[in-house]
């Protein structure tokens, strides 16, 4: 993951006067500069400074955070995906905070199989790049539901009237002027529909994501830029049922029944996904655990390299290729660990293969037991809104960041370097914390953040930085330089 942020670099000095251990064997305007491999310094003097320390030089680089949405648009996927939108403000927001430059893309949670409807092969990790009023066919079931309200009441562009450009399916979020019209954008992009296959494969769909991303003759290629912080955003409402080439006779009518909870049925129920992916420990109807377990075609639990019916959570190659982080908002009790019961809803439990994880109104959930094993962070789909998981998904910070006493600020003065060597005061930022503006006719602005949620001290002011200019050409000077042990702020106890 991009770590960079704020770099200390010593300023440029002058040829060494005389031998020192510390800056009190120097004259004024000199500092000791002690190299490690001999048993004395050398003291320089600093080109055209009198301070007596050299104003720290910072480096401002703010994270990029590539965000893959992969969004269930199975059955009963409508409310989850009204309640994700919603809590899209709340994203840009912190994203804006922590000065993430966000890239936002979004596909299905659904991977092409021979038991799916063919829209699963229209997706198959593909980033969905147009308005959802382009498809509002997607938002209406093959049971006749209709929810295409889900897209209607929060998007009124098309395609056509978005500005984005389709040959890229993301969305950079720096290139939008205000929040507003990056959630209104988002707000049409998100939204996945109901029509997919009930059978959810989130963790397929994030590897073919990755695969074509990182293929040139794709249309994704690019979608996660190097030296960047991936983070894959599944919302589902179901356990993740990444079936393997092998593991497809096991949902084939003609094939083993063995999975089947109920072997005359007609057509395979995502209850085989339960069958072949987990095992509970305990006695129903409450278990005392739940956790991923790898089976055969015959029900036996594999061993070694032998296939198994779905994939492992841990046989995927992007977390580890891209460092990825996984959020995963599905079915968990909004407070509290999962629960495992079989008691409260015979026919979900029929189907499912276990009773919901959570419940919240048209929202009843499988428990994610494949992907708790792996997700760096867990949410409840049920919850009322989603600003929680978000706003994780976004804060990868770009370097420590750079705080002061309150007492400290008003002798600090910030400058901005140009690549000339020629440095001027910058202004203060306009607009609301944390969307701010550069006032007209500057490179640069600053603000004092105080109740930074990323400074360790509560009392702590956080100093913010916008720039128009590359890190590679520019940078900011802070003086007098508060690291330096010689730096004494008056109105500040010792």
């Amino acid at each position: 993951m991009n770590r960079a942020g704020l770099l200390v670099l010593v300023v440029a000095c002058d040829a060494p006067s005389s031998e020192c251990r510390t800056r009190l064997d120097c004259g004024d305007g000199e500092h000791c500069f002690v190299d490690s491999t001999v048993p004395a310094g050398t003291c320089v003097s600093v080109d055209g400074r009198d301070e007596p320390t050299p104003p720290m030089r910072v480096i401002h680089e703010p994270a990029r955070v590539d965000v893959l949405f992969v969004i269930d648009d199975g059955p009963g996927g409508a409310e989850a995906q009204s309640r994700l939108v919603a809590s899209v403000p709340a994203m840009l927001d912190e994203a804006a905070r922590a000065r993430s430059r966000l890239r936002i893309a979004a596909t299905t949670a659904n991977a092409a199989s021979p038991f799916c409807a063919p829209r699963a092969w229209a997706q198959h990790g593909r980033p969905v790049i147009t308005s959802c009023l382009d498809r509002l066919g997607d938002f209406v079931g093959s049971d006749g539901t209709d929810a295409r309200a889900t897209c209607t009441s929060v998007c009124s562009r098309s395609t056509d009237e978005l500005p984005i450009r389709p040959e890229r399916p993301w969305v950079d979020l720096e290139t939008f002027g205000d929040r507003e019209e990056a959630a209104e954008v988002l707000a049409c992009l998100l939204p996945q529909g109901i029509s997919g296959c009930e059978l959810a494969a989130p963790l397929r769909v994030a590897e073919l994501a990755w695969y074509r991303a990182f293929t040139e003759s794709e249309d994704a290629f690019g979608l996660f830029r190097q030296e960047t912080s991936a983070q894959i955003v599944v919302v589902t409402d179901d356990l993740d049922c990444s079936v393997s080439e092998y593991g497809f006779a096991a949902f084939d009518p003609a094939g083993d029944r063995t999975l089947w909870p109920d072997p005359a049925a007609e057509t395979a129920s995502p209850a085989v996904c339960w069958s072949a992916g987990v095992e509970c420990e305990g006695q129903p109807p409450v278990y005392d655990d739940c956790h991923a377990i790898d089976r055969g075609l015959d029900g036996a639990e594999v061993d070694g390299d032998a296939p198994s019916v779905l994939s492992s959570p841990w046989d995927f190659v992007w977390a580890e290729y891209l460092f990825a982080q996984v959020h995963v908002i599905g079915g968990v009790p909004v407070e509290g660990p999962p629960v495992y019961t079989t008691g409260d809803d015979p026919e979900f439990v029929a189907q499912h293969g276990i009773g919901p994880g959570c419940v919240d109104g048209d929202i009843a959930a499988v428990p994610p037991v494949r992907m708790l094993g792996i997700a760096d962070s867990t949410h409840s789909i049920c919850a009322p809104q989603y600003d929680a998981a978000l706003r994780e998904s976004v804060v990868v910070p770009a370097g420590l960041p750079f705080c002061v006493r309150p007492c400290e600020i008003a002798a600090l003065t910030i400058h901005l370097e140009r690549p000339d060597g020629a440095s001027a005061a910058i202004p203060t930022c306009t607009g609301e914390d944390p969307w701010l503006t550069i006032p007209d006719g500057a490179d640069a602005c600053f603000i004092w953040r105080e109740d930074s949620p990323y400074c360790g001290r509560t009392d702590a002011v956080e100093l913010v930085l916008r720039s128009t200019l590359p890190a590679s050409v520019g940078s900011f000077l802070i003086a007098p330089n508060p690291r330096a042990p010689s730096t004494t702020f008056p109105d500040c106890p010792p």
